[in-house]
Order: structure tokens, then C-alpha cells, then sequence
């Protein structure tokens, strides 16, 4: 007899709202009576405007609190509700707001998840009175002129991989934090403010390198020379992010890099989605890690430690072929020209730590997209890829069916179905408005 408990925890897709009274400790030693009552107020609060919005407080950690709405713009109108409030019936309330959605896992007690974590460090980011908000989310409420943004700029957060772009309401109640006031608690990595001197060669430059006093060396060489450092990045995660955002003109590339992607992995997505020039800077000249580095086509070779003359060299040369090139078909589109080999119909690839593994598609139960990244689900892992899901989608074949703009699901996996969700076994995944006469057409409904 099967003795097991069974898990009770399942997946939801959720706009998550952070609130945090600051300063709240200090405050406690000054006056616990007072800050009782503040707190007893901002509860209330918090719970009212809950309810007005159609949200759920998750979890309540006393000076902060977690709720989660069904739409982007009830979680922001809500947050601006909430500002407000706290202005009106108590303006000694100093608190932060921060809002991002995505998948969350939920059980009896605790909700948690990436997408957790991930709207904790951008509530952490702001300063008393603001709301601030990831891309995500700003993207779900562009169409609403009452929920006026502006970006912040794109940041990495501490103990997350790939960066974020922060936004703020502008709405007049609010108040929206300086980029100095957000540092410590995350830091820009879109130097675009940095442009070279010699405005001839407007070429701008990102350095990947998880030494820091090395890359501090190579912008300050590139900055002389009249170049503009786009960013110095410490992750080939980081990096792709920050090239689908802003892209540069060239990269310099360390090979041993921080995270899951080393510097030629890297360099391989790049080649593959960007064709951007990237010379390599690496101390690891051995055959084994050359014959791969060659293989994503860099432009050239730096042996650590460099000498400043052999890298502006390289980079003048890379220049060089810039403009030359910029009429002519890059490597990429002489490939295609040529023919590429259309993928296996069942089957897809991808990778895995060091290697590229199977995937049948058959064992793919729905994609969930992360920003630039997608998530694919099989019944016993997960495999996050670093592209978007609109590179995928196409290699899925038609059992799969998109049901949400961050989700697409194989029809065969579907368990059972409501007005507002797709079940597959515990997950439960959002049957988007615009998506669902779609879905429903494909189920074989009796």
C-alpha cells in the first residue's frame, strides 16, 4: 500500500506585489507604541485595497506583506491605491512598493519561486512612496494612460542571473527614486552614458569579464582611446540579456566566466541570434578550448595578461571590418543563403550544463517564457533556455498550442480545463482572453 504523502504544491502564473514599511526596525526603537499602531493601519490598509482589486494577501511577514493579482493592471492600479492611502490616513507610512509576474509555485503555506525573489529585489530597489516595476509588467499596461511609466534603466540583482529593466509610475501621487538612491541594492549595467571621444569611430563596446580590476583596466584603456564601454558584465547570462536590450558594436570576451554559459558558449549565442564581432580575452590558450572558441568565428585572439596596445590593435582592426562589411551579407546570412538543414520533427535539442541533449517533444509538457529566456517542462525537469520563446515555438510542431502570451502547452498533456485555466496535473496554467477560441478549437470537445 503507497504510504506517500502526497505533494500538495502546484504552479500558478501570478502578478506579484511586494509592500514593505521601511525603516520600520529603527523606528520600533524610538517608539513601539506609535509603530504598533502604524502598522495596525497600514494592515488594514493593505487588506482593503486587496479586496478593491480582486488580489489575495499570500503571505503577511508583518512590516511587509505579498499579494497576488490575476491581471498587471489590477496589481498596479492597486499599488498606486495603496501609495495614496497610506499618503492620506498616514503620511509617517514610509513604504516601498515593487511589482513583476510570472510563474509562482504555491502549497498550504508558502508561495515562492524565481518570480518571488525576483519582485523582493525590485521592491527592495525603491525608496518610500514609489511603485516600481519590472518589463513585464510595464508591457501589460502600456495601453493604460492612467498607469503613466518611465524606465529606470536595466539592472542586476543581487543572487539573480539574468538583469532586470526597472520602471516606475510617474502617476503625480508618486514619487520616483535617482539611480544613485537605487545602488547597493542592485547596480545599472547599461553604461550607455559613456560615449567615445573620437566621434569618427562611434563604436561601442561590451567587456564580459568576471574580473573586475581587469575590466576596470580594459574600459579605462577603451575610454582613452576614444571608445565608448557600453557595460562591464561579470556572466555570459548577463551579457545576453544585455545585448538583446541594448546591443553593442563589438565584444570582449573572457572565456572563463562565472554562471552556467563560459565565455564561448557565449560567444556562440551570440554568433547565432546576433552576429556581433567578439574577440576573446583569455588566459586559457590550450587546443581544446581554442578548437571551440574558434568554432563561434571570433575575430580574434588576446593572451592575458594583455598588453593596451595589442587590444586597440584588434579593436581598430575589428573597426576596420565593421565598415567594410556593413553593405556586404554578414556570416550568418551566407549560411542561410547556402541552405540550412531543417530540424528533426520530434525532437529538439538543447543544452544542458556542458552538453546539448535530447528532448522528445512528446515529453514536453508545456514552455513558459522568462523575459528573453523560456522554460520548458517535462514531467520530471526543467531546462531554461537562453532565447525567447518565439525561437522555440516554431520547432514544436502542432500538438502544442500557444495559451497565454508567456505560455505554450501540449494539448496532449492537458488534463482538464476551466474558464480561466489550462490543469495539467497540478500546473496550472492562464487561458489568456485572446488565446482562448484558438485553444478550444484544438481540444476534441464532446
Amino acid at each position: 500500500m503507497n504510504t506517500e504523502t502526497p505533494d500538495p504544491s502546484y504552479h500558478q502564473y501570478a502578478v506579484i506585489l511586494f509592500a514593505d514599511m521601511a525603516g520600520y526596525t529603527a523606528l520600533m526603537q524610538q517608539n513601539e507604541q506609535m509603530v504598533l499602531a502604524m502598522l495596525k493601519q497600514y494592515k488594514q490598509i493593505i487588506y482593503e485595497g486587496s479586496t478593491q482589486f480582486s488580489g489575495e494577501v499570500v503571505q503577511d511577514y508583518g512590516d511587509g506583506c505579498m499579494l497576488l493579482f490575476g491581471s498587471a493592471a489590477d496589481g498596479v492600479r492597486c499599488a498606486l491605491a495603496l501609495q495614496r492611502a497610506f499618503r492620506a490616513q498616514r503620511p509617517e507610512l514610509a513604504v516601498r512598493i515593487g511589482i513583476h509576474q510570472g510563474e509562482v509555485v504555491r502549497d498550504e503555506s508558502h508561495v515562492y519561486g524565481d518570480s518571488v525573489n525576483i519582485t523582493s529585489h525590485i521592491e527592495s530597489m525603491g525608496i518610500p512612496g514609489a511603485v516600481l516595476l519590472s518589463r513585464e509588467v510595464q508591457t501589460d499596461i502600456l495601453s493604460l494612460p492612467d498607469l503613466p511609466c518611465e524606465s529606470l534603466g536595466v539592472f542586476a540583482l543581487r543572487h539573480v542571473e539574468t538583469p532586470i529593466e526597472v520602471f516606475a509610475l510617474t502617476h503625480a501621487d508618486l514619487t520616483v527614486p535617482t539611480t544613485d538612491q537605487m545602488l547597493g541594492k542592485a547596480y545599472p549595467i547599461d553604461n550607455s552614458s559613456v560615449r567615445p571621444n573620437n566621434q569618427s569611430a562611434p563604436i561601442q563596446i561590451l567587456i564580459v569579464e568576471d574580473d573586475m580590476i581587469v575590466g576596470a583596466h580594459i574600459s579605462l584603456v577603451l575610454a582613452e582611446a576614444g571608445y565608448g564601454v557600453l557595460g562591464l558584465i561579470p556572466t555570459g547570462e548577463a551579457a545576453l540579456e544585455q545585448i538583446r536590450v541594448h546591443p553593442p558594436d563589438l565584444v570582449l570576451m573572457d572565456i572563463q566566466l562565472k554562471g552556467n554559459l563560459d565565455g564561448v558558449d557565449t560567444a556562440a549565442e551570440i554568433y547565432q541570434n546576433f552576429q556581433i564581432p567578439v574577440i576573446f580575452l583569455t588566459a586559457n590558450s590550450d587546443a581544446a578550448t581554442f578548437a571551440r572558441a574558434k568554432a563561434t568565428f571570433p575575430y580574434a585572439f588576446i593572451d592575458k595578461p594583455f598588453r593596451p596596445s595589442a587590444l586597440l590593435r584588434a579593436v581598430e582592426l575589428v573597426v576596420q571590418r565593421i565598415h567594410e562589411t556593413q553593405t556586404s551579407d554578414p556570416p550568418a546570412a551566407q549560411e542561410q543563403r547556402q541552405g540550412t538543414p531543417k530540424p528533426l520533427s520530434d525532437l529538439v535539442f538543447v543544452r544542458d550544463k556542458d552538453r546539448m541533449v535530447k528532448v522528445k517533444l512528446s515529453d514536453i509538457r508545456y514552455v513558459a517564457a522568462e523575459r528573453n529566456y523560456c522554460r520548458i517542462h517535462t514531467s520530471d525537469r526543467q531546462y531554461l533556455l537562453s532565447s525567447p520563446m518565439k525561437s522555440l515555438e516554431p520547432h514544436l510542431g502542432e500538438h502544442f498550442v500557444r495559451t497565454h502570451r508567456s505560455f505554450v502547452v501540449n494539448i496532449n498533456a492537458i488534463d482538464s480545463f476551466d474558464e480561466f485555466y489550462l490543469y495539467l496535473n497540478k500546473d496550472a496554467i492562464p487561458l489568456g482572453k485572446s488565446y482562448k477560441e484558438d485553444v478550444l478549437n484544438r481540444l476534441n470537445r464532446v
